[in-house]
Protein backbone atom coordinates (compact mmCIF):
# COMPACT_ATOMS: atom_id res chain seq x y z
CA UNK A 1 0.00 0.00 0.00
CA UNK A 2 2.15 2.64 -0.67
CA UNK A 3 0.32 5.71 -1.52
CA UNK A 4 0.43 7.93 -4.62
CA UNK A 5 -0.89 11.68 -5.50
CA UNK A 6 -2.80 13.03 -8.25
CA UNK A 7 -1.45 16.23 -10.07
CA UNK A 8 -2.38 19.43 -8.26
CA UNK A 9 -5.49 21.16 -10.23
CA UNK A 10 -6.97 24.59 -9.85
CA UNK A 11 -10.90 25.56 -9.18
CA UNK A 12 -11.21 28.99 -10.57
CA UNK A 13 -14.37 30.80 -9.55
CA UNK A 14 -15.56 33.64 -11.66
CA UNK A 15 -18.30 35.92 -10.38
CA UNK A 16 -20.91 37.58 -12.99
CA UNK A 17 -19.71 41.13 -14.00
CA UNK A 18 -19.64 44.21 -11.44
CA UNK A 19 -19.32 47.82 -12.50
CA UNK A 20 -17.21 49.39 -9.48
CA UNK A 21 -16.80 53.02 -11.17
CA UNK A 22 -19.86 54.37 -12.68
CA UNK A 23 -19.77 56.59 -15.82
CA UNK A 24 -19.81 60.69 -14.75
CA UNK A 25 -22.67 62.95 -16.26
CA UNK A 26 -21.07 65.85 -17.83
CA UNK A 27 -21.88 69.35 -19.02
CA UNK A 28 -19.69 70.54 -22.19
CA UNK A 29 -19.51 72.95 -24.23
CA UNK A 30 -20.59 72.96 -28.25
CA UNK A 31 -17.03 71.78 -29.83
CA UNK A 32 -15.27 70.08 -27.07
CA UNK A 33 -12.59 67.72 -27.95
CA UNK A 34 -12.87 64.13 -26.93
CA UNK A 35 -15.21 64.28 -24.77
CA UNK A 36 -15.41 60.78 -22.94
CA UNK A 37 -17.59 58.30 -20.90
CA UNK A 38 -15.32 55.44 -18.71
CA UNK A 39 -16.56 52.17 -16.74
CA UNK A 40 -14.56 50.23 -14.81
CA UNK A 41 -15.82 46.87 -14.04
CA UNK A 42 -14.64 43.05 -12.45
CA UNK A 43 -15.87 39.63 -14.03
CA UNK A 44 -14.49 37.42 -16.04
CA UNK A 45 -14.62 38.09 -20.36
CA UNK A 46 -16.30 41.21 -19.91
CA UNK A 47 -17.37 43.10 -22.52
CA UNK A 48 -18.64 46.24 -23.14
CA UNK A 49 -21.71 48.19 -25.05
CA UNK A 50 -22.15 51.56 -25.15
CA UNK A 51 -25.87 53.13 -25.52
CA UNK A 52 -27.66 56.51 -25.89
CA UNK A 53 -30.93 57.02 -24.99
CA UNK A 54 -30.87 52.95 -24.77
CA UNK A 55 -29.93 52.50 -27.90
CA UNK A 56 -26.46 50.76 -29.08
CA UNK A 57 -23.80 53.25 -29.89
CA UNK A 58 -21.76 51.15 -33.27
CA UNK A 59 -18.67 50.12 -32.52
CA UNK A 60 -18.90 51.78 -28.92
CA UNK A 61 -17.50 48.41 -27.39
CA UNK A 62 -14.47 49.45 -25.28
CA UNK A 63 -14.65 49.99 -21.55
CA UNK A 64 -14.67 53.97 -22.38
CA UNK A 65 -16.73 55.88 -25.24
CA UNK A 66 -15.03 58.67 -26.66
CA UNK A 67 -16.76 61.49 -28.66
CA UNK A 68 -14.33 63.49 -30.34
CA UNK A 69 -16.03 67.42 -31.02
CA UNK A 70 -19.24 67.83 -29.02
CA UNK A 71 -22.23 68.33 -31.22
CA UNK A 72 -25.45 69.54 -29.84
CA UNK A 73 -27.05 65.98 -31.53
CA UNK A 74 -24.39 64.39 -28.85
CA UNK A 75 -26.93 65.39 -26.03
CA UNK A 76 -28.12 62.72 -23.93
CA UNK A 77 -27.98 59.66 -21.51
CA UNK A 78 -24.95 57.29 -22.04
CA UNK A 79 -24.87 54.20 -20.55
CA UNK A 80 -23.01 50.67 -20.94
CA UNK A 81 -23.56 47.31 -21.05
CA UNK A 82 -21.23 44.71 -19.30
CA UNK A 83 -21.65 41.12 -20.50
CA UNK A 84 -18.88 38.64 -18.93
CA UNK A 85 -18.51 34.69 -19.12
CA UNK A 86 -21.11 34.80 -16.24
CA UNK A 87 -24.07 35.68 -16.04
CA UNK A 88 -26.40 38.05 -15.91
CA UNK A 89 -24.90 41.34 -17.59
CA UNK A 90 -24.92 44.81 -15.81
CA UNK A 91 -25.67 48.25 -16.86
CA UNK A 92 -24.58 51.19 -15.81
CA UNK A 93 -26.22 53.96 -14.09
CA UNK A 94 -27.02 56.31 -16.85
CA UNK A 95 -24.63 59.52 -17.06
CA UNK A 96 -26.12 62.64 -18.52
CA UNK A 97 -24.24 64.70 -21.56
CA UNK A 98 -25.35 68.46 -22.01
CA UNK A 99 -24.20 70.27 -24.60
CA UNK A 100 -24.25 74.00 -23.66
CA UNK A 101 -24.30 75.56 -27.37
CA UNK A 102 -21.82 78.26 -28.50
CA UNK A 103 -23.58 81.50 -29.92
CA UNK A 104 -24.75 81.23 -33.36
CA UNK A 105 -26.22 83.24 -35.69
CA UNK A 106 -28.95 81.36 -37.59
CA UNK A 107 -30.29 84.53 -39.43
CA UNK A 108 -28.44 87.59 -40.45
CA UNK A 109 -29.29 91.03 -39.79
CA UNK A 110 -30.08 93.11 -43.46
CA UNK A 111 -29.23 96.09 -44.82
CA UNK A 112 -32.17 98.78 -45.44
CA UNK A 113 -33.11 101.98 -46.62
CA UNK A 114 -35.44 104.24 -45.40
CA UNK A 115 -36.42 107.87 -45.68
CA UNK A 116 -35.84 110.43 -42.99
CA UNK A 117 -38.34 110.08 -40.15
CA UNK A 118 -39.40 106.72 -40.91
CA UNK A 119 -38.50 103.61 -38.07
CA UNK A 120 -36.23 101.08 -38.82
CA UNK A 121 -35.34 97.57 -36.79
CA UNK A 122 -32.50 95.66 -37.46
CA UNK A 123 -32.88 91.75 -36.68
CA UNK A 124 -30.76 89.15 -35.86
CA UNK A 125 -31.63 85.08 -35.15
CA UNK A 126 -29.04 83.43 -32.57
CA UNK A 127 -29.09 79.99 -32.09
CA UNK A 128 -27.49 79.88 -28.71
CA UNK A 129 -30.35 78.00 -26.43
CA UNK A 130 -28.59 79.70 -23.21
CA UNK A 131 -30.02 83.01 -22.78
CA UNK A 132 -27.59 84.85 -25.55
CA UNK A 133 -26.81 88.18 -24.79
CA UNK A 134 -26.66 91.16 -27.37
CA UNK A 135 -24.57 94.31 -28.40
CA UNK A 136 -25.18 96.58 -31.26
CA UNK A 137 -22.61 98.35 -32.80
CA UNK A 138 -22.31 101.43 -34.96
CA UNK A 139 -18.98 101.71 -36.86
CA UNK A 140 -17.50 99.34 -34.34
CA UNK A 141 -18.71 100.72 -31.64
CA UNK A 142 -21.88 99.62 -28.54
CA UNK A 143 -24.82 101.68 -28.93
CA UNK A 144 -25.78 102.23 -25.00
CA UNK A 145 -29.14 100.26 -24.53
CA UNK A 146 -29.02 98.07 -27.57
CA UNK A 147 -28.98 94.69 -25.85
CA UNK A 148 -31.74 92.93 -27.71
CA UNK A 149 -32.25 90.41 -30.25
CA UNK A 150 -32.89 93.64 -32.34
CA UNK A 151 -32.36 97.31 -32.74
CA UNK A 152 -35.22 99.13 -33.94
CA UNK A 153 -35.29 103.72 -34.35
CA UNK A 154 -37.90 104.53 -34.03
CA UNK A 155 -37.11 107.96 -35.80
CA UNK A 156 -34.38 108.43 -38.08
CA UNK A 157 -32.44 111.65 -38.74
CA UNK A 158 -29.65 111.58 -41.41
CA UNK A 159 -27.04 111.28 -38.35
CA UNK A 160 -28.50 107.58 -38.17
CA UNK A 161 -27.26 106.49 -41.77
CA UNK A 162 -23.68 103.98 -41.26
CA UNK A 163 -22.64 100.58 -40.74
CA UNK A 164 -24.08 98.22 -37.85
CA UNK A 165 -23.56 94.75 -36.62
CA UNK A 166 -24.31 92.64 -33.41
CA UNK A 167 -22.58 91.04 -31.30
CA UNK A 168 -23.89 87.59 -29.83
CA UNK A 169 -22.38 86.32 -26.20
CA UNK A 170 -23.51 83.26 -24.49
CA UNK A 171 -24.60 83.03 -20.83
CA UNK A 172 -23.33 79.36 -20.53
CA UNK A 173 -20.15 79.00 -18.32
CA UNK A 174 -17.08 78.07 -19.89
CA UNK A 175 -18.68 78.37 -23.74
CA UNK A 176 -18.74 82.50 -24.18
CA UNK A 177 -16.92 82.91 -27.40
CA UNK A 178 -18.90 85.42 -29.09
CA UNK A 179 -19.93 85.55 -32.31
CA UNK A 180 -20.14 89.08 -34.51
CA UNK A 181 -22.92 89.61 -37.55
CA UNK A 182 -22.25 90.40 -41.06
CA UNK A 183 -21.92 94.01 -41.36
CA UNK A 184 -24.80 95.73 -43.00
CA UNK A 185 -25.62 99.28 -44.47
CA UNK A 186 -28.40 101.72 -43.15
CA UNK A 187 -29.61 104.18 -45.68
CA UNK A 188 -31.02 107.40 -44.65
CA UNK A 189 -33.32 108.74 -47.92
CA UNK A 190 -34.14 112.67 -47.45
CA UNK A 191 -36.59 114.43 -48.89
CA UNK A 192 -35.69 116.48 -51.61
CA UNK A 193 -34.21 119.98 -50.52
CA UNK A 194 -33.24 122.90 -52.67
CA UNK A 195 -29.63 124.06 -51.90
CA UNK A 196 -29.39 126.33 -55.27
CA UNK A 197 -31.99 128.27 -56.52
CA UNK A 198 -32.80 129.28 -60.20
CA UNK A 199 -31.80 133.26 -61.01
CA UNK A 200 -34.19 135.81 -62.38
CA UNK A 201 -32.52 137.25 -65.98
CA UNK A 202 -32.64 140.04 -68.10
CA UNK A 203 -31.79 139.18 -71.67
CA UNK A 204 -31.90 140.45 -75.21
CA UNK A 205 -34.58 138.90 -77.71
CA UNK A 206 -32.42 136.35 -79.47
CA UNK A 207 -30.17 135.84 -76.97
CA UNK A 208 -28.79 132.24 -77.05
CA UNK A 209 -28.82 128.97 -74.66
CA UNK A 210 -30.82 131.30 -71.80
CA UNK A 211 -30.38 128.45 -68.62
CA UNK A 212 -32.16 128.29 -65.40
CA UNK A 213 -30.53 125.84 -63.21
CA UNK A 214 -31.04 124.39 -59.33
CA UNK A 215 -28.94 122.25 -57.66
CA UNK A 216 -31.41 119.90 -55.20
CA UNK A 217 -30.05 116.92 -52.73
CA UNK A 218 -31.95 114.02 -52.13
CA UNK A 219 -32.49 110.16 -53.20
CA UNK A 220 -33.98 109.41 -56.63
CA UNK A 221 -34.41 113.16 -57.85
CA UNK A 222 -36.62 113.74 -60.57
CA UNK A 223 -37.06 117.90 -62.25
CA UNK A 224 -40.27 119.71 -63.50
CA UNK A 225 -39.69 123.10 -65.09
CA UNK A 226 -42.93 125.07 -65.18
CA UNK A 227 -43.54 128.64 -66.62
CA UNK A 228 -45.90 130.55 -64.87
CA UNK A 229 -47.28 127.71 -63.00
CA UNK A 230 -47.79 125.80 -66.29
CA UNK A 231 -45.54 122.40 -67.03
CA UNK A 232 -43.20 122.84 -69.36
CA UNK A 233 -43.12 119.69 -71.94
CA UNK A 234 -40.04 117.68 -71.51
CA UNK A 235 -38.23 120.06 -68.99
CA UNK A 236 -36.95 117.12 -66.48
CA UNK A 237 -33.43 117.63 -66.39
CA UNK A 238 -31.91 120.13 -63.47
CA UNK A 239 -31.43 122.30 -65.49
CA UNK A 240 -33.50 124.31 -67.84
CA UNK A 241 -32.23 125.94 -71.70
CA UNK A 242 -34.24 128.11 -73.85
CA UNK A 243 -32.23 127.85 -76.93
CA UNK A 244 -32.61 131.12 -78.99
CA UNK A 245 -34.71 133.60 -76.32
CA UNK A 246 -37.80 135.02 -78.06
CA UNK A 247 -40.18 137.59 -76.12
CA UNK A 248 -42.79 135.31 -75.75
CA UNK A 249 -40.62 133.26 -73.29
CA UNK A 250 -40.63 135.96 -70.72
CA UNK A 251 -42.65 135.08 -67.64
CA UNK A 252 -42.06 133.22 -64.16
CA UNK A 253 -39.88 130.12 -64.41
CA UNK A 254 -39.74 127.71 -61.31
CA UNK A 255 -39.07 124.08 -60.98
CA UNK A 256 -40.62 120.84 -58.69
CA UNK A 257 -38.23 118.69 -57.19
CA UNK A 258 -39.49 115.24 -56.11
CA UNK A 259 -37.60 112.41 -54.89
CA UNK A 260 -37.59 108.78 -53.35
CA UNK A 261 -38.87 110.20 -49.60
CA UNK A 262 -41.70 112.74 -49.51
CA UNK A 263 -42.83 115.70 -49.73
CA UNK A 264 -41.70 117.23 -53.53
CA UNK A 265 -40.36 121.13 -53.30
CA UNK A 266 -40.46 123.84 -55.44
CA UNK A 267 -38.22 126.57 -56.38
CA UNK A 268 -38.38 130.04 -55.74
CA UNK A 269 -39.70 131.81 -58.98
CA UNK A 270 -36.93 133.25 -61.41
CA UNK A 271 -38.52 135.85 -63.46
CA UNK A 272 -37.03 135.72 -67.10
CA UNK A 273 -37.15 139.48 -68.82
CA UNK A 274 -36.55 139.53 -72.52
CA UNK A 275 -35.41 143.02 -73.82
CA UNK A 276 -36.35 142.90 -77.74
CA UNK A 277 -34.30 144.63 -80.02
CA UNK A 278 -34.65 147.26 -82.33
CA UNK A 279 -37.48 146.39 -84.54
CA UNK A 280 -39.52 147.95 -88.04
CA UNK A 281 -42.76 147.02 -88.57
CA UNK A 282 -43.96 149.66 -90.84
CA UNK A 283 -41.32 151.09 -93.03
CA UNK A 284 -41.02 154.80 -94.37
CA UNK A 285 -42.58 154.98 -98.00
CA UNK A 286 -41.50 157.46 -101.19
CA UNK A 287 -43.38 160.11 -101.64
CA UNK A 288 -43.54 163.03 -104.43
CA UNK A 289 -44.83 166.53 -103.47
CA UNK A 290 -44.83 170.08 -104.94
CA UNK A 291 -42.18 172.25 -104.26
CA UNK A 292 -43.18 174.09 -101.00
CA UNK A 293 -45.43 171.37 -99.74
CA UNK A 294 -44.88 169.54 -96.30
CA UNK A 295 -43.93 166.02 -96.52
CA UNK A 296 -43.59 163.82 -93.87
CA UNK A 297 -41.64 160.37 -93.69
CA UNK A 298 -42.79 158.08 -90.45
CA UNK A 299 -41.71 154.89 -89.15
CA UNK A 300 -43.33 152.40 -86.99
CA UNK A 301 -41.18 150.56 -84.54
CA UNK A 302 -41.87 147.24 -82.33
CA UNK A 303 -39.49 148.51 -79.65
CA UNK A 304 -41.15 148.49 -76.48
CA UNK A 305 -38.18 150.39 -74.22
CA UNK A 306 -37.74 153.68 -75.53
CA UNK A 307 -36.68 153.30 -78.94
CA UNK A 308 -34.40 155.85 -80.34
CA UNK A 309 -34.22 157.06 -84.08
CA UNK A 310 -31.94 159.05 -86.28
CA UNK A 311 -33.49 160.43 -89.87
CA UNK A 312 -30.32 160.32 -92.75
CA UNK A 313 -30.06 161.64 -95.73
CA UNK A 314 -27.95 160.06 -98.49
CA UNK A 315 -26.69 158.48 -95.58
CA UNK A 316 -25.85 161.75 -94.05
CA UNK A 317 -27.22 162.28 -90.35
CA UNK A 318 -30.26 165.17 -90.22
CA UNK A 319 -29.35 167.32 -87.22
CA UNK A 320 -32.62 167.20 -84.90
CA UNK A 321 -34.19 164.20 -86.63
CA UNK A 322 -34.33 161.95 -83.79
CA UNK A 323 -38.15 160.95 -83.64
CA UNK A 324 -40.39 158.11 -85.41
CA UNK A 325 -41.39 160.81 -88.33
CA UNK A 326 -39.22 163.25 -90.15
CA UNK A 327 -41.14 166.44 -91.41
CA UNK A 328 -39.83 169.08 -93.89
CA UNK A 329 -42.71 172.26 -93.87
CA UNK A 330 -41.85 173.66 -97.00
CA UNK A 331 -39.67 171.76 -99.29
CA UNK A 332 -37.56 172.82 -101.63
CA UNK A 333 -35.71 171.40 -104.92
CA UNK A 334 -32.98 170.58 -102.88
CA UNK A 335 -34.48 168.37 -100.41
CA UNK A 336 -35.15 166.02 -103.22
CA UNK A 337 -32.99 162.86 -102.41
CA UNK A 338 -32.75 159.20 -100.35
CA UNK A 339 -34.02 158.89 -96.93
CA UNK A 340 -33.69 156.37 -94.18
CA UNK A 341 -33.45 155.99 -90.49
CA UNK A 342 -31.58 153.39 -87.87
CA UNK A 343 -33.79 152.96 -85.24
CA UNK A 344 -32.16 151.53 -81.75
CA UNK A 345 -32.57 150.43 -78.29
CA UNK A 346 -32.28 151.79 -75.26
CA UNK A 347 -32.19 148.37 -73.38
CA UNK A 348 -28.60 148.03 -72.22
CA UNK A 349 -26.78 145.45 -74.11
CA UNK A 350 -29.40 145.08 -76.54
CA UNK A 351 -28.43 148.13 -78.52
CA UNK A 352 -28.19 146.21 -82.49
CA UNK A 353 -29.51 149.19 -84.35
CA UNK A 354 -31.63 148.46 -87.42
CA UNK A 355 -31.53 150.86 -90.51
CA UNK A 356 -35.21 151.15 -92.40
CA UNK A 357 -35.76 150.44 -95.92
CA UNK A 358 -34.17 153.78 -98.23
CA UNK A 359 -37.47 155.90 -99.48
CA UNK A 360 -37.22 158.58 -102.30
CA UNK A 361 -38.66 162.46 -101.89
CA UNK A 362 -39.34 163.50 -105.37
CA UNK A 363 -39.96 167.51 -105.54
CA UNK A 364 -41.85 168.79 -108.81
CA UNK A 365 -41.58 172.11 -109.34
CA UNK A 366 -44.40 174.55 -110.97
CA UNK A 367 -44.52 175.34 -114.55
CA UNK A 368 -41.75 178.54 -115.47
Amino acid sequence: NTPVTSSTVTLTINTAPVIGTQPLTQTVCEGSANVTFSVVATGAGLSYQWKKNGVDIPLATASSYVIATAATADAGTYTVQVSGTCTPPVTSTGAVLTINELPEITVQPTSQTVCEGQGVTLTVNAGVTGNPTYQWRKGGVNIVGATGSSYTIATTVAADAGNYDVVVSSSNAGCNTPVTSSTVTLTINTAPVIGTQPLTQTVCEGSANVTFSVVATGAGLSYQWKKNGVDIPLATASSYVIATAATADAGTYTVQVSGTCTPPVTSTGAVLTINELPEITVQPTSQTVCAGQSVTLSVNAGVTSNPTYQWRKNSTNIPGATSSSYTIAATTVADADDYDVIVSSSNVGCNTAVTSNTVTITINTAPV
